[in-house]
This record gives structure tokens, C-alpha cells and sequence, in this order.
């Protein structure tokens, strides 16, 4: 049995959503211009949930509760991603600012589906062929 930390247990969506989590909150938090409060607070919660996700995923042989964090995860990420979209095409803020945002909410939302998609224990983290016997009649 495996313990600890395996890189070898994240799959392309979780790298996406990890990653793509912690771009979005470090843009629009490091990025210059006006931002609303509340899409901050909401890059923090999407960006803090994808990092727990990338986590979780990475430390545990099951992949139920990774799923249960990427489902909270998920309307959050929705909402970013199309109030980013709409701060896009309208014009609020940098230029360079708000099509990363963008990038970065876009390449959360493909991580989720990936990691959605995805299913099953990895072969290292499957349990061990288990002996049957049969019994006499």
C-alpha cells in the first residue's frame, strides 16, 4: 500500500485545475486595475478549492473525495469564468490582465471535466488479488 504524496495518482485534469486554480487567483490578485470584491473572493475559493483537489488527489488511493472537492468546486468556477468571459469582451480592466484571468478560469473549467471523466483506482493503488477457495460439496 502506498502512503503519502504520488505525483503518478494526477491526471491531466487534475494538473489542469491545480494549476489553472492558482493562475486565476494570482492574476487577479497580482494584476493591476479595478476588480470587483467579489470576483476576488471568488478566485480565492475557486483557487483554494483546485489546490485542495490537486492535493487530496495526489494523497489518497481513492478518488471519492478529490471528486466530492472538484464538485463544490464547480459552479464557482462557472460563475468566474463567465463573469471573466463578460469582463473580456466588455473591456473592464487590463488587457493583458483579463485574457489571463480568462485563460486561467477556461483551463479550470477543462481540468474539471477532465478530472470528471476520469475514472477509477490507478493499477499501483487497486488491492491485491484476493485467493478465493472452493469449498467441497
Amino acid at each position: 500500500m502506498r502512503t503519502g504524496f504520488h505525483a503518478d495518482r494526477l491526471g491531466l485534469g487534475e494538473w489542469l485545475d491545480g494549476i489553472g486554480s492558482v493562475a486565476l487567483a494570482a492574476v487577479l490578485f497580482i494584476g493591476g486595475g479595478s476588480r470587483p470584491a467579489v470576483l476576488l473572493g471568488l478566485a480565492l475559493l475557486v483557487g483554494v478549492l483546485g489546490v485542495i483537489e490537486w492535493w487530496t488527489c495526489a494523497r489518497r488511493r481513492s478518488p471519492a473525495v478529490p471528486l466530492v472537492i472538484v464538485l463544490l468546486q464547480t459552479p464557482f468556477a462557472w460563475i468566474a469564468t463567465v463573469w471573466l468571459a463578460v469582463r473580456a469582451l466588455v473591456g473592464a480592466g487590463g488587457l493583458t490582465v483579463r485574457w489571463s484571468a480568462l485563460a486561467a478560469a477556461v483551463a479550470v473549467i477543462i481540468g474539471i471535466y477532465l478530472t470528471f471523466r476520469r475514472e477509477g483506482v490507478p493499477a499501483a493503488d487497486s488491492p491485491a488479488q484476493i485467493e478465493t477457495l472452493r469449498l467441497p460439496r
